[in-house]
């Protein structure tokens, strides 16, 4: 797992935000027919990955089952990944659960769910900010 404090940007690839998502942390073979899966909030997500907010303190070896919605597609994306960092979110406020900021490298999607993925960018990459700070759909 990477420590964020010494880290430079070398991300490959472009990122995307505004996707809902779920999670589900797949810790041993009993769970992975029928994962709990819980609400994330999508820092933003690429071919390669994806970044989320969670309020659970993942351990560096478990997996992570990803659902990516994107309202578009009517089938979420899915997408079976490992932690690849995680860092405590230090702007929660005092009393609060603590959030954790994490990275999901995915290490397998399917054919269809790859297919979704790639459309789901074509989608993002046709989006242009216009100057009020809104996203318009070209």
């Amino acid at each position: 797992m990477k420590d964020l404090d010494n880290t430079l940007e070398k991300r490959e690839q472009t990122r995307y935000e505004g996707v809902y998502a779920e999670y589900a942390l797949i810790d041993d073979r009993e769970n992975v027919h029928d994962p709990d899966f819980k609400a994330g909030f999508i820092r933003n997500f690429s071919r390669g990955g994806s970044s989320l907010q969670v309020y659970d303190n993942i351990d560096e070896n478990t997996l992570v089952w990803v659902k990516l919605y994107d309202p578009n597609i009517r089938v979420p994306i899915e997408a079976l990944g490992g932690l690849a960092w995680k860092a405590r979110d230090t702007q929660c406020p005092p009393g609060n659960r603590d959030r954790y900021d994490i990275g999901i490298k995915f290490l397998y999607l399917d054919e269809d769910n790859k297919h979704r993925l790639g459309l789901m960018i074509e989608y993002f990459e046709n989006m242009k900010p216009k100057s009020s700070g809104m996203i318009e759909y070209m």
